[in-house]
């Protein structure tokens, strides 16, 4: 119960986790083009209020030219018009700051193209104003009706000025409007994401501490079953001293006094008793081998690392003259193609090629000459490991085939496991370990080993080892 507990609150932990990240993660988004949009309407407000300024400086230019154009006709006096030329680039360089304005203001576009037509008319009639008053006999009606006439544009003018500034004005007050209503929800937002962020700290730190503590306790299990797995290592290497040497002593007296038995006792028994001494004999001598193949395993199990440069023609050199004796007995014929060289460990690819060539020696057809062949061969590109095609260019292949009694090819996985012998093995001496060592040595060596074989037609054992 106590760990369902822990169970059930550490998935509701990643659900709330795993929950408030998303929520976290949708009000960020919404907060930064909230942003976004605060700051658009702060640049078009600012727009908004330069447009208005140059609008209302354009009004106060008019009105001041045309005060300046009253007081000229009353007092006949220049210096009223001593600015005029720098009246005029005013307004040129306003008009222009304008056309700037609008490319950013779409609604105001429309406006400032009438608004330069109402100026140049403004211009026109000030101007012809100036030149008729120029004259000596300049004609009064004339004169009056330009004045009119710029009277008249004036206040068109302005009026359709103020008209801007108040569109202006307006467009402002909605912006300044959007902006506070965007201000308030950004606060809200920001708050909500500031709490929010700090409940994901928060679970995230309660995970965090969870897992430290369960990473902690691990930590110590695992310590304990090390702690055990040397026990374990050093009670196996005291069953290898013992099966090495301890028990093979005994053994190796049963088998003498077997020896002497049978060389002055034997004839005295009857054919029954005779018949049991045999057996005795071969239980004893299987006793023995089995006791070499555990001690065997156990050390291709423990894995000797210590990986050197070897040249495979040379170490299978050794091994044919270790099992000359088997071989000549056989008249078997043993062939190889050129080796590689490979990074390896010597002591196990000595016992790998070995154990295979005697299996080969061991189970070949009755009279007839055992022929195996080690080869090396290129790799397909169809070769598969753990359902993932391996790369020919970083495992060397080895071969090592015969022409002995062979298999069924449905035993291939089964002949690889410890103690396993097959039905057709019946009548031929062997522990069922040779060739589990075989497949712990390559596995050592980050390898792997396939059988083939078809019975009475030999075995074939295809070896992947890395370059």
């Amino acid at each position: 119960m106590k760990f369902s507990g822990l169970l059930r609150f550490s998935i509701l932990l990643k659900l709330a986790l795993g929950l408030s990240i998303i929520v976290v993660g949708y009000l960020t988004t919404k907060f930064y083009f909230q942003i976004r949009e605060l700051s658009t309407s702060v640049k078009s407000i600012e727009n908004s209020n330069a447009v208005r300024y140059e609008l209302e400086q354009i009004a106060s230019a008019i009105n001041k030219n045309e005060s300046a154009l009253r007081s000229f006709i009353i007092t006949r006096d220049s210096l009223y018009l001593r600015n005029q030329d720098l009246d005029n680039d005013a307004f040129d360089l306003r008009i222009s700051r304008l056309h700037r304005l609008s490319l950013t203001n779409p609604e105001f576009k429309s406006g400032l193209d009438s608004l330069k037509w109402f100026v140049n008319k403004r211009h026109l009639v000030f101007d012809n104003t100036l030149k008729t008053l120029s004259e000596k006999d300049y004609n009064d009606n004339y004169l009056k009706n330009n004045l009119l006439k710029s009277f008249i544009y004036t206040d068109n003018l302005q009026e359709y000025i103020n008209k801007l500034i108040n569109t202006q004005q307006y467009k402002i007050g909605k912006q300044e409007q959007f902006h506070s209503k965007k201000i308030e929800e950004s606060s809200w937002n920001a708050g909500i994401l500031g709490i929010l962020s700090l409940t994901v700290f928060l679970l995230a730190y309660l995970k965090m501490n969870r897992d430290i503590a369960e990473q902690l306790k691990n930590t110590k299990k695992l310590k304990i079953q090390n702690r055990k797995l040397i026990e374990i290592n050093a009670e196996l290497e005291s069953f290898n001293s013992i099966v090495s040497h301890d028990m093979q002593e005994p053994l190796r007296k049963i088998q003498m006094f077997i020896s002497r038995l049978d060389e002055n006792e034997t004839r005295h028994l009857s054919d029954q008793g005779k018949d049991y001494f045999s057996r005795i004999r071969v239980s004893a001598n299987r006793m023995q081998n089995l006791m070499v193949d555990l001690v065997s395993y156990s050390r291709a199990a423990k894995g000797d690392r210590s990986f050197v440069e070897i040249d495979m023609n040379l170490l299978l050199k050794a091994v044919v003259e270790e099992l000359a004796v088997d071989i000549e007995d056989k008249k078997a014929v043993i062939e190889w193609a050129e080796l590689p060289v490979m990074h390896a460990v010597p002591f196990q690819m000595q016992q790998l090629f070995l154990n295979l060539l005697s299996n080969s020696l061991k189970y070949a057809k009755d009279n007839i000459a055992p022929q195996i062949k080690i080869s090396n061969e290129i790799i397909s590109g169809d070769t598969f490991k753990d359902g993932k095609s391996i790369n020919p260019e970083k495992f060397n292949k080895i071969v090592v085939s015969d022409n002995g009694i062979g298999f069924r090819q449905e035993y291939a996985e089964n002949i690889f496991v410890l103690f396993r012998r097959l039905d057709t093995e019946s009548n031929y001496t062997g522990t069922g370990i040779g060739l589990a060592i075989c497949k712990k040595i390559v596995e050592n060596h980050n390898g792997f080993i396939r059988a083939f074989g078809s019975e009475n037609h030999g075995a074939a054992f295809h070896i992947y080892l890395p370059k």
